[in-house]
């Protein structure tokens, strides 16, 4: 099984509870659900993690979600 990054939206910068909170939302939203991946630009971070957007097939982008919702911050980085 390959992690997933959500592209865009950051929780690690946030603290260790919101980062637990936007993982149990992401569960709940996606668990048994089938999604679609959007990769990045660079597809795989530095730990092997995919990038991608993840949309669910109601065209809900999951990653553009947890901002609205609080659940992550914006993060952009450069392809390396």
């Amino acid at each position: 099984m390959t992690g997933v990054v959500l592209v865009g939206a950051s929780s690690l910068a946030i603290l260790a509870l919101l980062a637990f909170a936007a993982s149990a939302f992401a569960k709940r939203e996606l668990e048994d659900k089938e999604v679609e991946l959007e990769l990045d630009v660079q597809k795989i971070d530095p730990y092997g993690w995919l990038l991608a957007y993840v949309y669910l097939p109601n065209g809900e982008m999951i990653n553009e979600t947890l901002l609205r919702d609080g659940f992550a911050q914006v993060a952009t980085s450069r392809p390396t």
